[in-house]
């Protein structure tokens, strides 16, 4: 009896373990055998499923989203609402390995923007859905913690939301920008603008 294939599972495997790569080594450190190699498939079983680097990336790329916007939905339902919002801004900071590597595969994507709108879309979408989750959480914040935002929800996420950006451009530029110093700044610019 033939093996059923779960064509999906493996696909997003192959995707984790490029997300890996992304994270240890950048983008340029990703190649069909590097990715075959960290993945335990063989080049054959990788051309079955990507036919080159770029369709592998982008792969990896909505792998990474849709797993990034699954785990923004879970943390926007935790139990408290500030413990909520940090997990819903941090999560796009790169403060470990797996956010690293999405992290620099959206860096590396946003640079597509400029010649792909399928790309530029994508990108939008994500952005998006990140954004609504953030004024979700600070509305709930709001309602259950009693914070005073000056700004209505909407406006206080876009300034979150571009805070944490710039955040994580930093500490993929400046390897001192650590894990601690980046969170610091996140909640001084929360605590402005939630007193």
């Amino acid at each position: 009896m033939p093996k059923i294939v779960d064509h999906e599972q493996r696909r997003r495997e192959i995707a984790r373990s490029t997300l890996d790569l992304v994270a240890a080594d950048g983008i340029d450190g990703v190649t069909m055998t590097t990715v075959s190699q960290a993945s335990g498939w063989s080049r054959g079983v990788l051309g079955h499923y990507f036919t080159n680097k770029d369709a592998l990336l982008e792969s990896t790329f909505t792998v990474a989203m849709a797993e990034v916007n699954a785990r923004l939905t879970e943390a926007a339902a935790g139990p408290d609402a500030t413990v909520a919002l940090r997990a819903c801004l941090e999560e796009l900071l790169p403060l470990d390995r797996r956010r690293l590597g999405v992290a620099r595969v959206t860096l590396a994507f946003l640079a597509e923007t400029l010649a792909s709108d399928e790309v530029r879309s994508a990108l939008a979408r994500h952005h998006e859905a990140w954004r609504s989750t953030v004024t979700r959480a600070i509305r709930r914040a709001q309602v259950e913690k009693g914070f005073a935002i000056g700004a209505d929800p909407e406006r206080a996420a876009d300034l979150l939301v571009a805070v944490t950006e710039g955040l994580r451009h930093r500490a993929l530029i400046d390897p001192s920008f650590d894990r601690r110093r980046q969170r610091a700044e996140l909640w001084r610019a929360v605590g402005a603008l939630l007193r």
